[in-house]
């Protein structure tokens, strides 16, 4: 097979190896935003763990949910912008290239 040929014989063999890739890019999209919340709350809402003090009966109730909100904002964020542009190309039946 030259440089030039196709990978794929078919149009169904096209349309499963599309759908193989984009399961694999969900896959690692899924592990990688879960892994920066994971590191995001271990420097910030982690640290509470780490020290315990007096601060911490009182506090850990506040700081617990206002460290997680953020993370959960930004990565919301990130997943919904390329899912919101895949969805109009869909629509409209354009690419944007």
């Amino acid at each position: 097979m030259s440089a030039s040929q196709s990978a794929v014989r078919s149009r169904a063999e096209a349309v499963k190896v599309s759908r193989t890739f984009d399961w694999l890019i969900l896959f690692t999209l899924f592990f990688v935003v879960l892994g920066g919340y994971h590191i995001h709350y271990m420097l910030t809402g982690g640290d509470w763990d780490f020290w315990t003090d007096w601060k911490d009966r009182r506090l850990w109730v506040t700081v617990a949910p206002i460290v997680s909100i953020p993370s959960c904002c930004s990565s919301g964020i990130v997943v919904a912008l390329p899912f919101a542009i895949w969805c109009s190309s869909l629509y409209f039946r354009s690419s944007f290239r």
